[in-house]
């Protein structure tokens, strides 16, 4: 699955894709193990596959970094987000929304409804880099990563508000390192 994933991704992006298996390594004695079913490239999560597996989240990697969903039964490819700069994003346990990262260099966390018409909802506001991990099965946390100068790479929790009830003028809900 994964090298079919990089097949195609060479083929829409130009860039040679790398398997962690295979050909990744941050040191030539260095052994990577584990993985999940997501794929990276330099600038973040590239693939996430759709809990049902007929849909793929990417990263277009040439211009803007935008998100896409690659539908795998119809052969469509939908744009999500319509800005400069999102990665990572991570699909709701039932694929009604993603939650994202969006910005450069400075990333905060983004939920958008995969419905029409939806907008994107603010999630966090930090001054460190921040990219989603996962979404709790019952929808009302979200798992992530923040790189912070002093302490390194933490894992922080988030109490989601409800759907829709997000906005840039609301008052965030607070977060809570987890390790």
């Amino acid at each position: 699955l994964y090298n079919l994933f990089g097949k195609k991704s060479t083929e829409l992006t130009g860039y040679p894709n790398i398997s962690i298996f295979h050909d990744f390594k941050y040191h030539p004695k260095q052994i990577i193990t584990g993985g999940f079913d997501w794929i990276y490239e330099h600038m973040g999560q590239f693939f996430w596959t759709s809990p049902d597996g007929t849909r793929v989240l990417r990263n277009n990697t040439v211009g803007n970094r935008d998100i896409w969903i690659e539908d795998l039964t119809r052969g469509v490819s939908t744009r999500v987000t319509n800005s400069a700069e999102n990665f990572g994003a991570v699909w709701s346990p039932v694929a009604q929304w993603i939650a994202f990262a969006r910005g450069a260099p400075i990333r905060n966390i983004f939920r958008r409804s995969l419905s029409a018409g939806a907008i994107d909802e603010r999630l966090t506001s930090s001054k460190n880099w921040q990219e989603p991990d996962a979404i709790s099965p019952d929808q009302t946390k979200l798992v992530y990563t923040e790189i912070d100068p002093v302490s390194s790479v933490d894992i922080w929790v988030l109490d989601l508000p409800r759907p829709g009830s997000a906005s840039a003028s609301a008052v965030l809900p607070p977060a809570r390192p987890f390790l």
